[in-house]
């Protein structure tokens, strides 16, 4: 899985192809079916975000702080977190923060179009996801169109991840999945 997630970054489409033909249970076998419809010209595209890495309960804040300073306009994560966070935060909070500190929010439900649409515009964005008991939110720095996912930085990985963007919104769909934008004023 990793050998094919190197081919995909080195956009070696035919490298994953041959691998599937001599694994066909694997995961490269499991990108076929998307790289044929994809096609050749397929874009991967990642914008220039910092991750900041969360402490205790403090995605949200962690997330906002990667986007302001993507905006050259950072903010402190621990004075932030004391702001808006006790033991998780709730959404409200974190809108009425920026909301207050001169940037301005949109909320929407995340779907492949408005992800691609955005991340072309040079706009990161907030992704919650949401789970029975907690929820977790990170940042959407691009996508890969072979494939269809949306690219993450994820304030508890040091590492940039995917997530298939039809299983994120079948898997979130009671809940958006939650986006987030947020831009200077």
């Amino acid at each position: 899985a990793q050998e094919a997630q190197l081919l995909l970054l080195r956009r070696d489409f035919d490298g994953i192809m041959r691998m599937a033909e001599s694994d066909p249970s694997g995961f490269a076998a499991s990108l076929v079916p998307r790289l044929e419809k994809a096609g050749s010209g397929a874009r991967r595209v990642r914008l220039s975000v910092r991750r900041i890495r969360q402490a205790y309960s403090t995605c949200a804040p962690a997330s906002f702080c990667a986007l302001t300073a993507f905006w050259q306009r950072p903010v402190d994560h621990k004075a932030l977190s004391q702001q808006i966070s006790y033991d998780g935060t709730p959404g409200h909070r974190e809108r009425h923060w920026a909301e207050t500190h001169g940037w301005r929010v949109r909320e929407f439900r995340v779907t492949w179009d408005a992800a691609r649409l955005l991340i072309d515009r040079g706009l990161p964005f907030t992704l919650v996801t949401t789970g029975p008991e907690n929820a977790h939110e990170q940042v959407v720095v691009g996508y890969d169109e072979a494939i269809r996912a949306i690219l993450i930085c994820d304030p508890s990985s040091p590492l940039v991840s995917s997530y298939d963007i039809d299983v994120l919104t079948q898997d979130q769909e009671i809940v958006g999945p939650r986006g987030l934008v947020i831009v200077p004023e």
